[in-house]
């Protein structure tokens, strides 16, 4: 009996370490670009504390915080997720604390880990609430927190909208995930990866990249991540008819790719077309936050053109911008821009 009770010990263990396997190959976990997400990752298993993981959509941040869980102590414990996305106080309340009819999200887990998406959307009572039994409930038996978010909590504690207090306690383990453009080579690395996986499933010849699609691949933007990467992976290989993909079977990807003067269009004629290839990705996005995301990208290139036009003087800038002065150092904190002088 102890002899079987150890197999199923160590094929328990095995399974455990195929799903982190194939969680950390969803996430992009080997792409070198993720280094530092790897180094955090690790770190963050070996403790209990709360956590954040910040990052554009597309990115799994969830399968980054459900990795963290089964490297952790909590593994054979529960992992649940929350959306707060777009919840009413009430209604996220309920689900998070329960009422008397039942026990809420955090209640069930008992132990284990909850990781609440779409963070800067938790509305203030719930915030305070989480804070307290974070500082109130510690050790193996209370339930550890993960949050996940696309907004900056600095920026949206300084405005009042996300407690600061939580935001405090959750700064000390926190990370930056960066998106695919900013990954060097990654986008190819996880097509071909995404290959290995789908292309059997889809019986699909295809299981590797011509340089052309390489190069095709690491040009995009990818505004959808992993997710819009996924997406035209997975409809090139239904049409590749050879074991190397080409640039041409990622018709998606080629007809964006074709140059295209803008010259004779109005900046909102540029708008749309910038914007339409991020729209084109919203069904795979559970947590958009459009409007944060295009507002963000919109402002501070624009403030940074106007202080670089204004010689960095920051009376000059804010009177071009039509605001305040405060108003525009607190944005140049905020979005992170640097003065000179």
């Amino acid at each position: 009996m102890k002899r079987d009770g150890f197999a199923r010990s160590v094929d328990t263990g095995e399974l455990l370490a195929s799903v982190v396997k194939q969680l950390k190959h969803a996430t992009g976990y080997s792409d070198p670009g993720m280094d530092g997400v790897r180094a955090w990752v690790s770190s963050a298993a070996e403790n209990d504390a709360p956590l954040t993981i910040v990052g554009e959509g597309g990115l799994r941040k969830p399968l980054l915080g459900k990795i963290i869980h089964l490297m952790s102590d909590r593994s054979t414990r529960p992992f649940a997720v929350v959306s707060a996305r777009g919840a009413a106080c009430d209604e996220i309340g309920k689900t998070l604390f329960g009422d008397l009819s039942q026990p809420g999200a955090i209640e069930k887990v008992k132990g284990g880990t909850i990781l609440i998406r779409a963070a800067g959307e938790l509305p203030l009572a719930a915030q305070e609430n989480i804070l307290a039994m974070i500082r109130r409930d510690r050790g193996n038996h209370a339930a550890r927190f993960m949050f996940t978010t696309r907004l900056d909590l600095h920026g949206s504690s300084l405005r009042g909208e996300f407690d600061s207090d939580l935001h405090a306690t959750l700064e000390s383990q926190s990370i930056q995930v960066p998106p695919l453009r900013e990954r060097p080579g990654a986008a190819a690395f996880m097509a071909e990866r995404l290959l290995e996986q789908y292309g059997p499933l889809l019986e699909s010849p295809a299981r590797n990249l011509y340089r052309s699609a390489r190069e095709l691949l690491d040009a995009q933007q990818w505004p959808g991540n992993l997710a819009q990467l996924e997406k035209i992976i997975v409809c090139a290989a239904t049409r590749a008819s050879g074991p190397m993909l080409t640039a041409d079977d990622m018709a998606e990807l080629a007809e964006s790719a074709r140059p295209e003067s803008i010259d004779h269009l109005s900046l909102e004629e540029i708008i749309v077309h910038k914007l339409r290839p991020l729209v084109d990705t919203l069904d795979e996005l559970a947590d958009a936050d459009l409007h944060e995301l295009v507002i963000s990208r919109v402002e501070r290139p624009l403030i940074k053109l106007v202080m670089e036009k204004m010689g960095h003087n920051q009376i000059k800038a804010a009177k071009a911008l039509g605001i305040h002065r405060n108003t525009l150092r607190k944005k140049l904190y905020e979005l992170g821009i640097k003065t000179k002088g």
